[in-house]
């Protein structure tokens, strides 16, 4: 049985290959900070849109639903004639 393991060419020559594989993570940790704020820019904007789409379907839903008025007490109308 053969365990060995095939190498990338270019493993060998470099005298630090741990250097390139923590360059990477560092760059992998900025890119998600920048991917973590960007959806927090995100979020922010779509609740300001969200919030003025709500004020504006309130006011065209208005007109066509005028609030009613509390029905009258039918009681008093008949105590009173």
């Amino acid at each position: 049985m053969d365990l060995r393991f095939d190498y990338p060419e270019d493993f060998l020559s470099d005298p630090r290959p741990d250097r390139v594989c923590d360059s990477e993570q560092i760059e992998q940790q900025d890119l998600a900070k920048k991917l973590a704020d960007l959806e927090n820019r995100l979020a922010e904007c779509l609740d300001v849109h969200e919030t003025a789409i709500v004020e504006v379907l309130r006011q065209v839903m208005l007109p066509l639903n005028p609030p009613q008025d509390p029905p009258k007490n039918q009681t008093s109308r008949s105590v009173l004639k």
